[in-house]
């Protein structure tokens, strides 16, 4: 969060966590097509209400193998195997032309509901109606030439979220013809909008109680804050195993590219087969479990780069930590947390109610940070 000034007129532009939207002059020809389930760094981010987010698979508990996609006695070798209440957003960049898949819901027993709906840079383009287990595929067919943003979005139909296991079946793009992938102008780092934690690197898992157990307080508030020192370094001391911990949580799942650790010095930093990245993945906050993240570490002097692998758009974690040997007090002088989005300016202007004048307010923004600002 960055807070800002507020006089009685003020535009204030805003750099906010956004998407670049190009525009084509003409139709393009066909380029290659890409099925998500092959090219999930695609997704940028990822939510449902139930289970795991299946890759050619249906939507499934964690640790367990989803089950073949099927809508309605057709079987399907490729999709997302999604659940609702759930979204999906897909980074477009302009480099696509369309968009297809077959919706429909996967067999359960206790049949399910589900609408399907997507959007394209926040304008509605699709919407399935209710949809039961028992109803045929429904095609989905978008032009997506220049959209920056696709959001696809699984909901229930009002009757809860029972057995509403919602197949994107053989959902895939078309890029446009001699469109290369596009990378982030400015890489976004959300290290700013986490808090830095420290946790018990022995601790894998988080509350032990099952749903009808009172949770206990120890086993919610697992993290410790870490307050930096007055030089802005965060002072590290090793546990009983003599394991150093340091990592970043916040409020809500975020889809990571790169994360970086900078050590005092290059003396205190360890070797790269030493450390272990680590993100939580569960239900929540508390119920989950902490997983290695598949990634290649790269040594730079003092700091070490961490690069998620090509699967990190379903990795979406709401806390991240760098696990490491220490034999004696160790010096971090910070952390970073970068993101495949990039930063998009916006002007917002602030009105103040006639008659009040307050000497100061303050403006809270989320995923964003002020850059310029003018009274009038």
């Amino acid at each position: 969060m960055r807070r800002a000034v507020l006089c009685p007129f003020l535009l204030l532009t805003l750099t906010t966590i956004g998407f670049a939207h190009s525009g084509l002059a003409q139709p393009p020809h066909q380029g290659g097509v890409e099925y998500l389930s092959e090219h999930p760094e695609l997704i940028l981010e990822a939510a449902q209400d139930w289970g795991e987010l299946g890759l050619n698979a249906a939507a499934h508990r964690a640790g367990i193998a989803g089950e073949p996609l099927v809508i309605a006695g057709q079987s399907f070798a490729k999709g997302l195997g999604h659940h609702a209440n759930g979204s999906l957003t897909v980074l477009l960049n302009g480099e696509f032309e369309t968009f297809d898949a077959s919706v429909g819901l996967q067999p359960c027993a206790a049949g399910g509901s589900v609408v399907f709906r997507a959007w394209l840079d926040g304008r509605a383009v699709f919407d399935s109606g209710c949809m039961a287990a028992t109803n045929a595929a429904k095609a989905l067919h978008l032009d997506t030439r220049g959209a920056g943003e696709l959001r696809l979005e699984a909901n229930d139909a009002g009757d809860g979220i029972t057995c509403d296991m919602a197949n994107w079946a053989e959902a895939r793009l078309v890029r446009v013809s001699g469109a290369a992938r596009k990378l982030p102008a400015a890489p976004v780092d959300i290290a700013p909008f986490g808090r830095i934690v420290t946790w018990d690197a022995n601790r894998l898992d988080g509350a032990r109680a099952n749903r009808i157990e009172e949770f206990l307080a120890e086993d919610v508030y697992l993290e410790t804050t870490l307050a930096p020192e007055r030089d802005g370094a965060y002072r590290l001391l090793p546990g009983s195993n003599g394991l150093a911990c340091i990592g970043i949580q916040w409020l809500n799942r975020r889809a990571l590219a790169q994360l970086e650790l900078l050590f005092e010095t290059q003396s205190e930093t360890p070797a790269s087969d030493k450390i272990q990245v680590q993100g939580w993945f569960g239900e929540s906050a508390w119920q989950g479990t902490w997983k290695p993240l598949a990634g290649d570490i790269e040594l730079k002097g003092s700091r070490i780069e961490f690069r998620l692998g090509p699967g990190a758009g379903t990795n979406q974690t709401r806390k991240i930590r760098w696990v490491f040997p220490a034999t004696k007090e160790t010096r971090v002088r910070g952390l970073s947390a970068y993101t495949r989005s990039r930063w998009e300016t916006v002007q917002v202007m602030f009105e103040m109610e006639a008659g009040r004048k307050p000497d100061q307010s303050e403006i809270r923004i989320i995923n964003g940070e002020p850059v310029s600002a003018s009274s009038g």
